[in-house]
């Protein structure tokens, strides 16, 4: 359905983490990408790429922001609440997200689930283990 694959791989600059549909809408689903994206998209709509329903991105705190930001802030799954058609969640390396689709300017909780490694940063990015992802 999305493709992100540029012409030349040298100029690959984003690839697609998660890819769900909507539990109950077979015109809706979803993707996640490794620049901290999650894209909404309804087949109503438009098929057309870059024409999603709705783009969220969490928005870092510039006074927070270091080397290691985008690797992070790297969307690894997203997905569709059970319960409610209203909600999404995500999981980047150090916390999960609770969105609400009806006002996606901020996450509505950001659940720290790995805070203690904000610290050792530098000694994950080294062994490589920044790169792991995580399931919801």
């Amino acid at each position: 359905m999305v493709n992100l694959k540029p012409p030349n791989i040298e100029e690959l600059a984003e690839v697609i983490t998660h890819v769900e549909y909507h539990p109950k809408r077979s015109d809706v689903f979803l993707f996640s990408s490794s620049n901290g994206y999650i894209n909404l998209c309804d087949l109503r709509t438009s098929s057309q790429f870059g024409n999603f329903a709705m783009k969220i991105k969490f928005k870092e705190d510039p006074s927070r922001q270091h080397f290691f930001t985008d690797i992070i802030n790297s969307i690894g799954m997203a997905r569709f609440a059970p319960t409610s058609d209203n909600y999404l969640f995500s999981r980047d390396y150090l916390s999960v997200h609770i969105w609400d689709v009806r006002n996606n300017s901020q996450p509505v909780q950001t659940l720290n689930v790995t805070e203690y490694l904000d610290t050792k940063l530098c000694e994950i990015y080294e062994s490589e283990r920044i790169f792991d992802k995580f399931d919801l």
